[in-house]
């Protein structure tokens, strides 16, 4: 048995106990609808891996068209925006971050687009991700110190310019590893620009949700390594998500 299709089965055991955690959570105790949108995003991503594991113990090899695997992903992306807070629609320009972060996530889009070749499927994913990407970076847009706030503007902007020089054709082992580098360094700095002054155990869901799109964005653009280091990442960021909508629900039935 390889390697890859021993991570796929852990990938597959995580989401289908989180998705039972979840689902057992919501039933105990008050009604937090939070709760049930977050396993049937966790029961979405277990469909897909499930799919995504049975073509590579079948054929050897993963989907490679828009398949079964696609439509439980992107509905992982929606449930997963569907269980944020809901926000008032208001003028662009009262959100910067948001802005910032839903280019980053069209520029994405556009490069899966090149580098893969396949425009449909890359749209039909970049829409619920961009969804997800500004719902998620309009909730905690407003706590970031412009300070951070503009240093991973920059790193942002690095790996667009390096991703683009890659796409482009400038090919070279040290411009991958700079990319590389540099899609670590910008995690680090959502994570420490999301955290502020605080502690990363008092996330809140919206903040997970971003650092999940973007390990997600993250991956897409990677091989190797990379792509699985962000991949357990995400769903890290997922499994820290539904832990802290499960302390907040408690939180506010105390009170």
């Amino acid at each position: 048995m390889s390697a890859i299709v021993i991570y796929e089965i852990l990938h597959c055991l995580v989401a289908a106990c989180l998705a039972a955690w979840l689902l057992c959570r919501a039933l105990v105790g008050p009604a937090r609808p939070t709760l049930y949108v977050l396993a049937a995003a966790a029961a979405c991503l277990l469909l897909g891996d499930a799919y995504w594991l049975a073509h590579l113990i079948i054929r050897g090899a993963p989907p490679v068209i828009f398949s079964a695997c696609d439509v439980a992903y992107i509905g992982f992306l929606l449930m997963f925006s569907t269980a944020l807070p809901r926000v008032e629609p208001r003028r662009l320009g009262e959100y910067p971050f948001a802005v910032w972060m839903a280019v980053f996530a069209l520029l994405n889009v556009v490069a899966w687009m090149v580098w893969t070749g396949e425009w449909f499927n890359n749209l039909l994913w970049g829409v619920p991700m961009m969804v997800l990407v500004m719902h998620s970076a309009v909730l905690v847009g407003k706590d970031l110190s412009r300070a951070r706030r503009n240093v991973l503007g920059a790193l942002l902007a690095l790996v667009s310019v390096c991703k683009a020089a890659a796409l482009a054709g400038f090919a070279h082992p040290a411009l991958d590893l700079l990319c590389g580098v540099l899609w670590v360094l910008s995690f680090l700095q959502t994570v420490n620009a999301l955290k502020g002054t605080g502690r990363l155990a008092r996330l809140t869901v919206p903040a997970w949700a971003l650092l999940t799109a973007f390990c997600e964005c993250a991956s897409f653009l990677a091989q190797d390594a990379v792509y699985y280091g962000f991949q357990v990442l995400t769903m890290a960021c997922l499994v820290c998500a539904a832990w802290s909508a499960a302390r907040e629900g408690e939180a506010r039935h105390a009170v």
